[in-house]
């Protein structure tokens, strides 16, 4: 039975034409707002990176920048050959540290490349390599605003969230703490990597089609639901279906019955990827085989070029990933993960298909060509979940080919699945067993570790001495985030509603990344860009809630007052009783059946959408977005604050005297510049392994540690050096150094951080704190120095001179120098061994891998055997590659014990 037409509407009066004026005013007053905001972004996000030039000029900050300078410098006076071949005797003395294939080179490779390029002949801008680097970390900081933009777009398939997640993204204080301008790190390019990596991920999965889940399908307009409420008939099940479209013709469909399904050329059910059924509801009473099958092939949409050109983007721009930072681990699995998500939850289809093996197959062989990287991604643990999850995907596109050319029932395919993941993970087992007593796969990394386990310590004492490796309070979240923190969670709960393959992509990446950064304060960067995604969507949603609201109540009121036509709006009933749709105004958007996009019924959607209410709404709304305009302003003063807190740098900073007046503190360099002025080139400086990358970049003299962690044992050696008793130091001091440098004056000083020396040597030397792995013995008790601090080495010269009673023998050590505030004091050793010192020299006695060949890492002199052999290296209990010892247990358990003990 098929309803009556009714007749058309009469035209409207040629006088007093139709309002065009919602959707136009929308448009424009969306443009008005947006096009300013948009524009003013990235001016915004280069303007609160350059407090630091501002204040100190072109000047390098932090410890980690002076290394990458120093390395980009390198590769600029020698070229990529000699870079990747650099084996450094100025570091790690005397053992050198093997650059080429230590260092994630991403950020030398753009800044040498953007250095060149300005002073190109083409430019001619003439700006120093420093300038470049001292910019680098600005100028990115616009590009991953832009990005994040881009992602959130993309996601949320909304401009206007793109638009504010820039805005978030160009000013919040989780981003600029790692892109101030000077801070020349690593991270500081990695955040562009990561959202330019996501935004191409999120591109590839774009579909046309409805999802599969009835959340996410497209608003029906109000008539379609009104005929949906209509009684059908129970032998209607092959009847045809009146469709109105926008001309009011009639159109014939025809009902197909559940019960018979059929799949088309392409893999699609009827009641696929179009139904508003979930995929397990769909499944009905089917078996569990045909239950699997279904849940997991919902939804089947063909891959299209737009799918391969963005799904080997991705694979591209992850290759720039892994050149930039380590932190390339987190964005592989990261994308696995939401393919394995999407799988889990019956959204696979041949574009993620398609998307993730381009992605993986092209990162991956990009990945294992840097150096540092090398066949970690086919062997460490931290990356093979997303080679199981590539494994996985050609398996199930394998059963998929199959069941398509077979045409398989639902049961059939799901005991062919069944089959093929038996085979499979024999096949995965079978492989695991005969590697892994090879020693082939490589254990987590005590960092990685640390996010999962369930102390608040790993078990490395080195790690643990990092204070971005400790968890975040919940204050460093109000502290980087602000008003953010409270937003960010309203755009999470929106994702949920009209979910895509993208949107899941930002609920995974939110509950990820929270996850991680509230593990590791360091984390809180993978935090700024999701956090600024989510605010996008949550105050983009709000904008266009009340301009829609503010346009249509603007519409009603000219209506009434006559200034335009009036589209009635208003069912009417036809003279048989039966229901009238309303007419929509030409150029209005399809009446939702939603919400705020919550789903609701017919009468609770037209007295939202009556007259009188939208005035209300529009009127609550504009207040609203005054309210939030203020706000708005508080969180950006709060953000230029915090920039111009955050660009102080730690080598220089600001002090205030007794007597109230300020002075510039840059007792740092000084000390550095008196290294490079007044000592022979081939000094070597003994300082803890913190201070390395600056003396060695500044002072431009050889250091035993350059601030990378990458050699335990030799940071352990020094930590003895520095806290054993001054004869005894001594003794090894003079084998290997020429000069001392430590920090004093107070703060983050050495004596502040002689605790964790003192732990990290005793992991290697446990003679040095015999059964206490946290050396409570060495410290202060009431105040005063324990008998081994008072001992130690390194006490007496941080307090030689100014602290009763404390003086350095001076048959060991002189002081040279003392910096203007008493922040850095240098010791000359005396009594140096030039037999030693010519022996490491010699490269007779460095030990090559094969003739001829660069990679020759140096020895310790012959004098020092007997230190070295006492050294026990140390192994985390995670390394299933090396014997296990119980008297590293036994360390670890202590370890760990005297920490729950509040050790």
């Amino acid at each position: 039975s098929v309803s009556t037409m009714a007749p058309p509407p009469p035209p409207p009066s040629p006088t007093r034409p139709p309002s065009r004026l919602p959707r136009l005013l929308t448009t424009l007053l969306s443009l008005l707002i947006l096009l300013p905001l948009l524009l003013f972004s990235p001016v915004l996000a280069v303007a609160l990176r350059l407090h630091a030039v501002q204040k100190f000029g072109y000047l390098i900050h932090e410890f980690d920048p002076w290394f990458n300078f120093r390395a980009t410098q390198y590769l600029s006076d020698n070229g990529l050959y000699k870079f990747f071949h650099w084996f450094d005797y100025m570091s790690w003395y005397p053992l050198g540290r093997p650059v080429g294939s230590t260092i994630y080179p991403g950020m030398q490779l753009t800044a040498v490349a953007i250095h060149r390029v300005l002073n190109s002949k083409l430019l001619g801008l003439n700006m120093s390599l420093n300038d470049v680097c001292v910019f680098v970390p600005a100028w990115f900081g616009v590009t991953a605003t832009a990005a994040l933009g881009a992602l959130t777009a993309e996601c949320a398939g909304s401009a206007t969230a793109g638009v504010f997640a820039a805005l978030i993204m160009a000013m919040i204080p989780a981003h600029i703490m790692r892109s101030v301008a000077g801070g020349y790190d690593n991270e500081s390019i990695a955040v562009t990597s990561i959202c330019l990596v996501f935004f191409l991920w999120a591109s590839s999965l774009r579909t046309t089609h409805p999802s599969s889940d009835s959340s996410s399908a497209t608003p029906e307009p109000a008539a379609a639901v009104a005929k949906k409420t209509e009684p059908v008939a129970s032998n209607a099940a092959d009847e045809p279906e009146v469709v109105k479209g926008g001309a009011e013709k009639a159109k014939l469909k025809q009902r197909k019955k559940p019960a018979k399904v059929e799949q088309s050329e392409g893999g699609k059910d009827a009641a696929g990827a179009a139904s508003s059924e979930s995929p397990v509801s769909a499944a009905g009473g089917d078996d569990l085989p045909a239950l699997v099958s279904k849940v997991f092939f919902s939804a089947d949409e063909i891959a299209t070029a737009h799918t391969y050109f963005f799904g080997l983007l991705t694979g591209i721009a992850y290759i720039y990933m892994v050149m930039a930072w380590g932190g390339y681990v987190f964005v592989l699995n990261m994308v696995a993960f939401h393919a394995a998500l999407l799988v889990m939850t019956g959204r696979y289809t041949q574009k993620l298909h398609r998307a993730y093996t381009l992605f993986y197959a092209v990162g991956t062989a990009g990945a294992v060509l840097v150096p540092v990287v090398g066949w970690t991604p086919l062997k460490s643990l931290e990356q093979l979940g997303a080679f199981v999850v590539f494994v996985g995907l050609q398996a199930l596109e394998f059963c998929e080919t199959v069941r398509k050319q077979k045409k398989m029932s639902p049961h059939d395919a799901g005991v062919f699945k069944f089959k093929v993941a038996g085979v499979l993970g024999v096949g995965l087992v079978a492989v695991v067993a005969m590697l892994l007593p090879m020693g082939y796969f490589g254990p987590i990394s005590a960092r990685v570790r640390s996010l999962f386990v369930k102390h608040t310590r790993t078990g490395n004492p080195l790690v643990d001495s990092v204070a971005e490796h400790q968890a975040t309070s919940p204050q460093a979240y109000l502290q980087f985030l602000s008003d953010i923190y409270y937003v960010a969670p309203i755009g999470f709960v929106m994702c949920f509603f009209g979910r895509t393959d993208a949107k899941v992509f930002l609920l995974a990446y939110g509950a990820v990344a929270y996850y991680f950064s509230a593990k590791m304060s360091r984390l809180v960067i993978l935090l700024g860009p999701i956090a600024s995604a989510l605010g996008g969507v949550a105050l983009g949603g709000f904008f266009r809630w009340v301009v829609e609201s503010a346009v249509l109540a603007t519409d009603f009121v000219m209506k009434n007052i006559g200034f335009v036509a009036s589209d009635s709006d208003i069912d009417s009933v036809e003279s048989d009783g039966s229901k009238k749709p309303a007419k929509k105004p030409v150029g209005a958007k399809k009446a939702s059946n939603s919400v705020l996009g919550l789903k609701m019924p017919e009468p609770v959607v037209k007295l939202y959408n009556q007259p009188f209410f939208v005035i209300i709404r529009a009127v609550v709304g504009i207040a609203a977005l005054y309210l939030l305009y203020v706000r708005g302003q508080v969180f950006s003063e709060y953000c230029q604050t915090m920039a111009r807190h955050m660009s102080h740098p730690s080598i220089m900073f600001k002090g205030q005297l007794r007597d109230g007046s300020t002075v510039l503190v840059d007792d740092y360099r000084e000390g550095y510049w008196w290294l490079r002025d007044h000592t022979p080139e081939d000094s070597r400086v003994l300082s803890w392994w913190d201070y390395g990358y600056q003396i060695t970049g500044i002072g431009n003299r050889t250091t035993l540690a350059d601030g990378n962690t990458w050699n335990h044992e030799h940071i352990a050696t020094i930590g003895k050096m520095l806290v054993s008793p001054e004869k005894e130091a001594h003794s090894m001091i003079r084998h290997v150094a020429d000069f001392v440098l430590i920090w004093a004056g107070g703060q983050s000083d050495d004596l502040a951080k002689s605790p964790h020396m003192a732990r990290i040597g005793n992991s290697v030397f446990p003679d040095i704190c015999p059964n206490d792995p946290l050396c409570r013995s060495f410290g202060f008790v009431g105040g005063r120095p324990t008998k081994m601090m008072a001992e130690s080495l390194l006490f007496k010269l941080h307090g030689s001179g100014l602290v009763e009673g404390v003086q350095v023998n001076p048959k060991f050590f002189r002081e040279v120098f003392r910096s203007k505030f008493g922040k850095v004091r240098i010791y000359a050793v005396l009594q140096v061994s030039q037999k030693s010192k010519k022996w490491v020299a010699d490269p007779a006695n460095r030990l090559c891998d094969r003739p001829g060949s660069w990679y020759c890492p140096g020895q310790y002199p012959p004098a020092l055997e007997d230190v070295i052999a006492r050294r026990k290296n140390f192994a985390q209990l995670e390394d299933f590659n090396r014997a296990k010892d119980p008297n590293s247990k036994q360390y670890t358990d202590q370890y760990h014990k005297s920490f729950e003990q509040g050790g």
